[in-house]
């Protein structure tokens, strides 16, 4: 049973990057979480690089952080990071960090802030406000965060309340909780992307 599980999810994920693919998106963001162990098996990366190598030949490049499943639990090297040659930028890896999409002359920032817990999540309201500080002057901006918010999840659970988190992006892409929620009556726009 847990092979078909497995199965379900490796699909869905084609399913989705499918759907990039054919809409000619103009990039993916991905708000942590990308394998379900810090340790993924030689299948689960398999899978995602050939998937990686579809969306580098769509000319789609994706932004990603990690959640608390892809964080190396000792000092190591993140999964995600080792495919960076196929158009995949791994963000926010120790603290904030940003890049620049550009396309026909518009601009969209891309910041990732990945998943804060435990010991770290003393930094996570200096990385908000260190996010804030860089996406003031942008016009189109994008937050990546992973972290339990109040009011999406029991608060014994969060690092942050919805007041904490930055205010001059447009868009707040949200990672842990698995069920999709949008906030669309505020701005910036905040959502929980959900589990593929």
């Amino acid at each position: 049973m847990r092979d078909d599980r497995e199965n379900d999810f490796y699909e869905a994920f084609r399913e989705a990057m499918d759907i990039a693919i054919d809409r000619k998106v103009d990039f993916i963001v991905h708000s942590g979480d990308l394998f379900d162990s810090w340790s993924p098996s030689n299948r689960a990366l398999t899978e995602f690089k050939e998937t990686a190598l579809r969306m580098k030949e769509a000319g789609i490049p994706m932004y990603l952080i990690m959640g608390d499943h892809d964080r190396p639990k000792r000092t190591d090297y993140p999964a995600a990071k080792i495919f960076d040659f196929l158009g995949i930028t791994l963000l926010g890896h120790d603290g904030v960090e940003s890049c620049t999409f550009s396309k026909g002359g518009e601009e969209v920032l891309i910041v990732g802030i990945s998943n804060l817990k435990g010991s770290r999540k003393d930094q996570l309201l200096e990385e908000y406000a260190e996010a804030d500080r860089i996406a003031q002057p942008a016009r189109n901006s994008i937050l990546l965060s992973h972290q339990g918010i109040t009011g999406f999840l029991i608060d014994d659970a969060c690092e942050a309340t919805y007041d904490d988190l930055p205010k001059h992006f447009s868009y707040l892409a949200f990672g842990h909780v698995h069920d999709g929620t949008v906030k669309a009556n505020s701005y910036p726009l905040f959502s929980y992307a959900g589990s593929t």
